[in-house]
């Protein structure tokens, strides 16, 4: 399994990015923060390829049974170009949870990603007007 879960979007890296701020809500988590390093990086005469970094909190906490959990957020979900193409990309809570031997998190980590993979997969295949 790799560590992070991967789709090739349909739309463009801007279309993409107004997907994910629409559908974040819709699974349960809100944007507290917006790492655009193409911006930040370019600005220091490093020009990049288009790259965001979005860090997602939970907005409803009964997912998590216990406070354990927490060492799993804030969840990152990436949004970049690669191969001339647009990706949504998010790191597996399942295996980020494998950092953390001494935690029980009782399945939230399982929970966590599910609700983290249907978001990718969404804004992987939405085209929003």
């Amino acid at each position: 399994m790799e560590y992070t879960y991967r789709r090739t979007a349909q739309g463009g890296f801007v279309e993409t990015r107004s997907a994910v701020e629409c559908a974040a809500p819709r699974h349960g988590f809100q944007i507290r923060h917006v790492h655009d390093l193409q911006a930040a990086l370019s600005a220091k005469g490093f020009p990049i390829q288009p790259l965001c970094v979005y860090e997602l909190w939970l907005t409803d906490d009964e997912c998590f049974d216990g406070p354990e959990a927490m060492a799993l957020l804030p969840c990152r979900l990436h949004v970049y170009m690669e191969g001339g193409e647009v990706r949504v990309a998010a790191i597996r809570p399942t295996l980020s949870s494998l950092m953390f031997p001494e935690l029980e998190f009782d399945g939230a980590d399982v929970r966590l990603e599910k609700a983290v993979t249907a978001l990718v997969d969404e804004c992987a295949g939405a085209q929003v007007t």
